[in-house]
């Protein structure tokens, strides 16, 4: 898989240069409000923190991030402010389902295999501001981590599809900070 810079050109079926991919990544990329970007940013955010192993994001991967131990990793995000108009805030609320294993190479399911949870650990992040006027998904501060292994969401949900905030912090998720991502990761891959 390439990694771009940003600098590449892009050009008209005459070879003459129309844009970059930088203007390509601002135009599609810049609403970190919206579900899907803010998901992609929070998987890009756990893979720095964790020094991912892979030079550029896997779609369709059994897990999000491998770390740089091999910890394989499950991201998921939730914020209380939305990119549409709301009346009250979001209630954080993450998808936890469990899948049948994909192989990206011949990019099929195996059906036959049963339903699991495929990474060894999950980060949940959360962009905590409530104020739309103070929001800035770029400043970490604003974000909190919630790290759990598999195995203890798998011993306290079983199969349930979806989890709380409240209901992770029940069963045992550590919350940290960007800086000490890393770390809670391990610990809970250990533990």
């Amino acid at each position: 898989m390439i990694k771009f810079s940003g600098e590449e050109r892009i050009k008209d079926e005459k070879g003459g240069e129309i844009s970059t991919i930088q203007d390509f990544w601002s135009w599609a990329y810049s609403n970190l409000t919206s579900n899907t970007q803010r998901g992609t940013y929070a998987e890009y955010l756990v893979s720095i923190a964790l020094d991912a192993k892979a030079p550029t994001k896997t779609d369709w991967g059994p897990y999000d991030v491998l770390s740089s131990e091999g910890i394989r990793v499950e991201v998921k995000s939730s914020a209380y402010l939305q990119a549409w108009k709301q009346d009250n805030i979001s209630k954080i609320v993450f998808g936890i389902n469990q899948s049948h294993k994909y192989d990206y190479n011949s990019s099929a399911y195996n059906y036959d295999a049963e339903l699991v949870r495929q990474a060894d650990v999950y980060v949940f992040c959360v962009e905590t501001c409530q104020n739309r006027n103070e929001l800035n998904e770029r400043d970490l501060s604003q974000w909190d981590f919630y790290v759990i292994s598999s195995a203890q969401i798998n011993k306290k949900l079983g199969a349930h599809k979806t989890v709380t905030l409240s209901k992770l912090v029940k069963i045992g998720a550590m919350k940290t900070s960007f800086s000490n991502l890393k770390q809670a990761v391990t610990e809970a891959y250990g533990g």
